[in-house]
């Protein structure tokens, strides 16, 4: 694809090329690009079943107070407590997901029907929404296609993630550090992978530094594929200095784009469901 926008962000890959961020193979797993996957990945955050059943502990005897009356019975708090799974949480959180982190999983659906061309016109205008479902036509049409230059198509599709990265899509952050992931199944060569690994979870740091813990589970689920061939220390260093680099080139890319600089805070009404997912994969 290419547009002035995108343009302006191999600058962006130039910085992390010794990252193999173009690597000329193909995984026929792209889960994380799918339609189904876009919607999967915002279920917790977003619109999970209203019917969801969430066990809560008992409350401490001396945190409640119980009134009764012979009819019924009246339990109240005196401390405030938050249903991260009430149908209020999760459309504020969807809302706030939307405008700070690019999750357009509800709104892409009427974009499905457009055509490439269409997407790729939107993306250069910068269009989020397009931005955020282009990666997954492109990926699409290459199949239906049943193949061609599959180095480009990486190119292409990386390009409109970082695109969308800059202008504050932390979700295609995410993407990418999955794309990194799926990709090591056609690689051979052993430091190949361990390397792809790293840039995956470089990309998933960059996503925390914006503050967006929804990542937590990626990590999770990489530090199981690493199994007992954990990061080292010093791979852990690369890694920190990796996401440094990529972090402060997409700054100065929001600059030069007359952007505003990045809103990495965290809101109060998100802490609750935060502290959830640490608790569940890990800080």
């Amino acid at each position: 694809m290419k547009n002035k926008n995108i343009i302006v962000v191999t600058l962006l890959i130039a910085l992390v090329s010794g990252s193999y961020f173009f690597i000329n193979t193909r995984s026929d797993n792209e889960k994380s690009l799918t339609p189904a996957e876009d919607k999967a990945e915002i279920v917790k955050a977003a619109k999970p079943a209203v019917n969801t059943q969430v066990e809560k502990a008992e409350p401490e005897e001396d945190n409640i107070e119980v009134s009764t009356t012979e009819d019924n019975i009246e339990v109240s708090t005196t401390e405030d407590s938050v249903d991260i799974f009430s149908e209020e949480s999760i459309n504020r959180r969807y809302e706030w997901f939307s405008s700070h982190h690019g999750l357009y999983a509800m709104e892409a659906q009427a974009y499905r029907s457009y055509s490439t061309e269409a997407l790729e016109k939107l993306a250069f205008e910068g269009d989020p929404i397009a931005l955020y479902i282009l990666p997954t036509r492109l990926m699409q049409d290459y199949n239906k296609k049943g193949g061609g230059d599959w180095e480009k198509l990486c190119k292409d599709h990386d390009l409109v993630l970082i695109d969308a990265a800059v202008r504050g899509s932390s979700y295609a952050l995410l993407v990418l550090g999955n794309t990194f992931r799926e990709r090591i199944f056609e690689e051979k060569s052993m430091e190949a992978k361990r390397r792809l690994q790293q840039n995956a979870m470089a990309y998933y740091k960059v996503a925390l530094k914006r503050g967006y813990k929804q990542v937590l589970s990626q990590i999770s689920s990489l530090k199981n594929d690493l199994g007992s061939e954990q990061f080292t220390g010093v791979e852990i260093e690369e890694i920190e200095s990796l996401s440094d680099k990529i972090y402060n080139s997409m700054v100065m890319h929001r600059e030069k784009m007359d952007l505003p600089p990045f809103d990495n805070e965290i809101p109060d009404f998100i802490v609750p469901y935060y502290d959830y997912l640490e608790e569940e994969y890990g800080g």
